[in-house]
Protein backbone atom coordinates (compact mmCIF):
# COMPACT_ATOMS: atom_id res chain seq x y z
CA UNK A 1 0.00 0.00 0.00
CA UNK A 2 3.27 2.09 1.20
CA UNK A 3 4.39 1.74 -3.10
CA UNK A 4 0.91 2.36 -4.52
CA UNK A 5 0.49 5.99 -2.52
CA UNK A 6 3.97 6.49 -3.33
CA UNK A 7 3.78 5.65 -6.93
CA UNK A 8 0.41 7.95 -7.31
CA UNK A 9 2.54 10.64 -5.51
CA UNK A 10 4.96 10.79 -8.53
CA UNK A 11 2.04 10.68 -10.90
CA UNK A 12 0.51 13.37 -9.73
CA UNK A 13 3.28 15.52 -9.50
CA UNK A 14 5.05 15.19 -12.90
CA UNK A 15 1.23 16.11 -14.28
CA UNK A 16 1.50 19.13 -12.30
CA UNK A 17 4.90 20.00 -13.44
CA UNK A 18 4.24 19.55 -16.72
CA UNK A 19 1.29 21.66 -16.72
CA UNK A 20 2.97 24.39 -15.31
CA UNK A 21 5.57 24.02 -17.67
CA UNK A 22 2.63 24.39 -20.88
CA UNK A 23 1.00 27.19 -19.91
CA UNK A 24 4.39 29.62 -18.23
CA UNK A 25 4.74 32.67 -20.78
CA UNK A 26 8.17 33.06 -22.17
CA UNK A 27 10.34 35.81 -20.92
CA UNK A 28 10.03 37.10 -24.58
CA UNK A 29 6.97 36.23 -25.68
CA UNK A 30 6.25 39.66 -27.74
CA UNK A 31 9.02 38.11 -29.67
CA UNK A 32 8.94 34.79 -30.60
CA UNK A 33 8.42 33.56 -33.55
CA UNK A 34 9.00 37.06 -35.30
CA UNK A 35 12.38 38.30 -36.65
CA UNK A 36 13.74 41.55 -36.79
CA UNK A 37 13.32 44.06 -39.83
CA UNK A 38 16.66 43.86 -42.13
CA UNK A 39 17.23 47.64 -44.07
CA UNK A 40 18.56 48.87 -46.61
CA UNK A 41 17.73 52.55 -48.42
CA UNK A 42 18.40 54.28 -51.63
CA UNK A 43 16.96 57.38 -53.42
CA UNK A 44 15.64 57.34 -56.79
CA UNK A 45 13.72 59.23 -59.31
CA UNK A 46 10.53 58.74 -59.10
CA UNK A 47 9.51 58.93 -62.45
CA UNK A 48 11.92 56.25 -63.51
CA UNK A 49 12.66 54.46 -60.41
CA UNK A 50 15.90 54.39 -61.01
CA UNK A 51 18.85 55.88 -58.66
CA UNK A 52 19.41 59.67 -58.11
CA UNK A 53 22.28 61.33 -60.06
CA UNK A 54 24.48 63.58 -58.09
CA UNK A 55 22.99 67.42 -57.23
CA UNK A 56 24.52 70.56 -58.13
CA UNK A 57 26.27 72.87 -55.89
CA UNK A 58 23.78 75.28 -55.52
CA UNK A 59 20.82 72.15 -55.06
CA UNK A 60 19.72 71.20 -52.10
CA UNK A 61 17.60 68.31 -53.09
CA UNK A 62 18.60 65.00 -51.28
CA UNK A 63 20.30 62.79 -53.66
CA UNK A 64 21.53 60.01 -51.28
CA UNK A 65 21.92 59.18 -47.92
CA UNK A 66 24.44 59.82 -45.56
CA UNK A 67 25.89 58.31 -41.80
CA UNK A 68 23.49 59.45 -39.51
CA UNK A 69 20.90 60.03 -42.04
CA UNK A 70 17.69 59.00 -39.77
CA UNK A 71 14.31 57.35 -41.61
CA UNK A 72 11.05 56.63 -39.92
CA UNK A 73 9.75 53.04 -40.51
CA UNK A 74 6.57 52.58 -39.88
CA UNK A 75 4.28 49.32 -39.56
CA UNK A 76 0.71 49.25 -38.59
CA UNK A 77 0.44 51.62 -35.95
CA UNK A 78 3.86 51.29 -34.59
CA UNK A 79 7.40 52.97 -35.87
CA UNK A 80 10.93 53.59 -34.91
CA UNK A 81 13.36 55.60 -35.97
CA UNK A 82 16.61 53.98 -37.87
CA UNK A 83 19.91 55.54 -38.94
CA UNK A 84 22.62 54.60 -41.78
CA UNK A 85 25.91 52.88 -39.88
CA UNK A 86 28.05 52.75 -42.96
CA UNK A 87 26.52 50.17 -45.13
CA UNK A 88 23.74 49.16 -42.54
CA UNK A 89 20.64 50.99 -41.68
CA UNK A 90 20.35 50.34 -37.10
CA UNK A 91 16.90 50.95 -34.93
CA UNK A 92 17.93 53.90 -32.64
CA UNK A 93 16.51 51.47 -30.15
CA UNK A 94 14.66 47.98 -30.14
CA UNK A 95 14.40 46.96 -33.83
CA UNK A 96 11.15 46.15 -35.75
CA UNK A 97 9.95 42.57 -35.71
CA UNK A 98 7.91 40.91 -38.20
CA UNK A 99 6.40 37.33 -38.24
CA UNK A 100 6.02 35.79 -41.37
CA UNK A 101 2.77 37.75 -42.69
CA UNK A 102 2.77 39.85 -45.61
CA UNK A 103 2.42 43.53 -44.48
CA UNK A 104 3.00 46.86 -45.41
CA UNK A 105 5.93 48.75 -44.34
CA UNK A 106 6.44 52.51 -45.09
CA UNK A 107 9.66 54.53 -44.61
CA UNK A 108 9.49 58.43 -44.61
CA UNK A 109 12.19 60.73 -44.61
CA UNK A 110 13.00 63.48 -43.22
CA UNK A 111 11.64 61.62 -40.05
CA UNK A 112 10.08 64.56 -38.29
CA UNK A 113 8.02 65.60 -41.53
CA UNK A 114 4.93 67.40 -40.57
CA UNK A 115 3.91 69.60 -43.56
CA UNK A 116 5.35 71.59 -46.80
CA UNK A 117 6.42 75.03 -45.02
CA UNK A 118 5.32 78.42 -46.64
CA UNK A 119 8.77 79.79 -45.45
CA UNK A 120 11.23 77.88 -47.23
CA UNK A 121 13.54 81.02 -47.62
CA UNK A 122 14.12 80.63 -43.90
CA UNK A 123 13.35 83.92 -43.32
CA UNK A 124 15.97 85.86 -45.31
CA UNK A 125 18.63 83.11 -44.82
CA UNK A 126 17.67 80.90 -47.52
CA UNK A 127 19.96 77.88 -45.56
CA UNK A 128 17.49 75.20 -47.48
CA UNK A 129 16.57 74.59 -44.25
CA UNK A 130 12.51 74.78 -44.37
CA UNK A 131 13.15 73.77 -47.81
CA UNK A 132 14.63 70.01 -46.92
CA UNK A 133 12.24 70.09 -44.24
CA UNK A 134 9.12 70.42 -46.66
CA UNK A 135 10.60 67.76 -49.65
CA UNK A 136 8.81 64.43 -48.15
CA UNK A 137 10.80 60.98 -49.70
CA UNK A 138 8.60 58.06 -49.21
CA UNK A 139 9.05 54.84 -49.82
CA UNK A 140 6.00 51.86 -49.35
CA UNK A 141 6.43 47.79 -49.42
CA UNK A 142 3.91 44.96 -48.95
CA UNK A 143 6.54 42.01 -47.88
CA UNK A 144 5.98 39.02 -46.06
CA UNK A 145 10.09 39.33 -45.40
CA UNK A 146 11.97 40.90 -42.90
CA UNK A 147 14.99 42.28 -45.59
CA UNK A 148 13.03 45.38 -46.87
CA UNK A 149 14.46 47.20 -49.38
CA UNK A 150 13.20 51.03 -49.63
CA UNK A 151 13.68 53.00 -52.74
CA UNK A 152 12.41 56.31 -51.54
CA UNK A 153 11.17 59.00 -54.17
CA UNK A 154 9.85 62.81 -54.06
CA UNK A 155 6.15 62.71 -52.95
CA UNK A 156 5.76 66.33 -53.79
CA UNK A 157 6.37 68.63 -56.70
CA UNK A 158 9.10 71.55 -57.12
CA UNK A 159 8.95 73.93 -59.32
CA UNK A 160 11.99 76.61 -59.89
CA UNK A 161 11.69 79.96 -60.88
CA UNK A 162 14.83 82.08 -63.07
CA UNK A 163 14.45 85.85 -64.06
CA UNK A 164 16.96 87.62 -66.12
CA UNK A 165 17.43 91.34 -66.35
CA UNK A 166 18.85 93.27 -68.66
CA UNK A 167 22.54 94.64 -67.81
CA UNK A 168 21.21 98.17 -67.11
CA UNK A 169 18.66 96.99 -65.02
CA UNK A 170 20.37 94.58 -62.31
CA UNK A 171 18.22 94.11 -59.20
CA UNK A 172 19.41 92.93 -55.86
CA UNK A 173 17.78 91.74 -52.51
CA UNK A 174 15.48 89.67 -54.55
CA UNK A 175 12.66 87.39 -53.44
CA UNK A 176 9.57 85.74 -55.14
CA UNK A 177 6.95 83.98 -53.70
CA UNK A 178 4.08 81.57 -54.95
CA UNK A 179 0.53 82.37 -53.38
CA UNK A 180 -2.96 80.28 -54.09
CA UNK A 181 -4.99 77.79 -52.74
CA UNK A 182 -3.98 74.09 -51.34
CA UNK A 183 0.09 74.57 -52.23
CA UNK A 184 0.84 73.37 -48.82
CA UNK A 185 -2.43 71.25 -47.68
CA UNK A 186 -5.22 69.85 -49.47
CA UNK A 187 -7.33 71.35 -47.11
CA UNK A 188 -8.62 74.01 -49.51
CA UNK A 189 -6.40 77.00 -47.78
CA UNK A 190 -4.77 79.88 -49.32
CA UNK A 191 -1.17 80.05 -48.68
CA UNK A 192 1.54 82.19 -49.94
CA UNK A 193 5.05 80.31 -50.23
CA UNK A 194 7.98 82.29 -49.95
CA UNK A 195 10.79 80.64 -52.50
CA UNK A 196 14.42 79.55 -51.63
CA UNK A 197 17.08 81.46 -53.50
CA UNK A 198 19.50 79.08 -55.30
CA UNK A 199 21.39 82.30 -56.76
CA UNK A 200 23.76 84.61 -55.20
CA UNK A 201 22.35 87.78 -53.63
CA UNK A 202 25.67 89.43 -52.72
CA UNK A 203 25.38 92.03 -55.60
CA UNK A 204 23.23 93.36 -57.88
CA UNK A 205 23.15 90.93 -60.77
CA UNK A 206 21.09 90.08 -63.85
CA UNK A 207 20.29 86.39 -63.29
CA UNK A 208 18.46 85.44 -60.42
CA UNK A 209 16.79 81.42 -59.29
CA UNK A 210 14.55 80.41 -56.86
CA UNK A 211 12.59 76.95 -55.78
CA UNK A 212 10.33 75.56 -53.69
CA UNK A 213 8.25 72.68 -52.99
CA UNK A 214 4.88 72.68 -54.01
CA UNK A 215 1.71 70.32 -52.93
CA UNK A 216 1.05 68.99 -56.20
CA UNK A 217 -2.82 68.04 -57.84
CA UNK A 218 -5.04 68.56 -60.77
CA UNK A 219 -5.93 71.69 -60.32
CA UNK A 220 -3.47 73.95 -59.16
CA UNK A 221 -3.01 77.69 -59.81
CA UNK A 222 -0.96 80.51 -58.28
CA UNK A 223 0.73 83.87 -58.56
CA UNK A 224 4.07 84.54 -58.62
CA UNK A 225 5.37 87.80 -57.00
CA UNK A 226 9.23 88.88 -57.97
CA UNK A 227 10.23 91.93 -56.04
CA UNK A 228 13.50 93.63 -55.20
CA UNK A 229 15.90 96.83 -55.49
CA UNK A 230 16.95 98.36 -58.10
CA UNK A 231 21.11 98.69 -58.88
CA UNK A 232 21.08 102.43 -56.89
CA UNK A 233 19.12 100.91 -54.11
CA UNK A 234 15.45 102.29 -54.36
CA UNK A 235 12.53 99.97 -54.53
CA UNK A 236 11.63 98.21 -58.26
CA UNK A 237 8.10 97.26 -59.13
CA UNK A 238 6.63 94.05 -58.18
CA UNK A 239 6.26 91.88 -61.13
CA UNK A 240 3.99 89.19 -61.87
CA UNK A 241 3.17 86.09 -62.95
CA UNK A 242 -0.35 84.26 -62.79
CA UNK A 243 -0.38 80.53 -63.93
CA UNK A 244 -4.12 79.39 -64.26
CA UNK A 245 -4.78 76.12 -62.20
CA UNK A 246 -3.37 73.07 -63.75
CA UNK A 247 -1.68 69.61 -62.86
CA UNK A 248 1.15 69.37 -60.79
CA UNK A 249 2.12 66.15 -60.99
CA UNK A 250 4.47 64.56 -58.18
CA UNK A 251 7.92 63.57 -58.24
CA UNK A 252 8.40 66.46 -61.34
CA UNK A 253 10.16 69.85 -61.35
CA UNK A 254 8.45 72.49 -63.20
CA UNK A 255 11.04 75.34 -64.62
CA UNK A 256 9.56 78.60 -65.57
CA UNK A 257 12.08 80.66 -67.33
CA UNK A 258 11.65 84.55 -67.31
CA UNK A 259 13.36 87.56 -68.76
CA UNK A 260 12.27 90.94 -67.40
CA UNK A 261 11.86 94.64 -68.75
CA UNK A 262 10.29 95.89 -65.32
CA UNK A 263 7.30 92.75 -66.48
CA UNK A 264 8.08 89.04 -66.16
CA UNK A 265 8.25 87.97 -69.73
CA UNK A 266 7.82 83.96 -69.48
CA UNK A 267 10.32 82.22 -72.39
CA UNK A 268 9.84 78.73 -71.71
CA UNK A 269 8.82 76.17 -69.26
CA UNK A 270 10.55 72.71 -68.84
CA UNK A 271 9.41 69.80 -66.80
CA UNK A 272 12.28 67.41 -65.60
CA UNK A 273 11.65 64.90 -63.19
CA UNK A 274 12.61 64.86 -59.79
CA UNK A 275 16.24 63.56 -59.41
CA UNK A 276 17.69 63.30 -62.43
CA UNK A 277 18.44 65.45 -65.68
CA UNK A 278 16.31 65.29 -68.95
CA UNK A 279 12.94 66.51 -69.79
CA UNK A 280 9.53 64.41 -69.90
CA UNK A 281 6.17 64.92 -71.79
CA UNK A 282 3.85 65.83 -68.74
CA UNK A 283 1.66 67.88 -70.44
CA UNK A 284 1.48 71.37 -70.79
CA UNK A 285 3.36 73.38 -68.27
CA UNK A 286 1.90 76.52 -69.16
Amino acid sequence: MKHYLTQATLIGLSAFLLAACTSETPVDGDRQDKKDLVVSAEIVSSVTGSKAVGAPANSYDKRSFVNDDPIRIIIGDVYKIYKKKDAQWLPESESLTVDGTSKTITAVYPDDFSTILADQADGDANTGANFMKSNKLMSEITTASNYVKFKFAPVFTKITITVAYKSDSKRKNVTATLAGNDLCTNDNSSKTIKMLRTSSNADALMNHAFTCILNPGTQRGFVLTVSGFTNNGSPAENETYTQEAKEFKPGYNYIYNFSSNDNLILNSVTVEPFGEGGTSDVGSAT
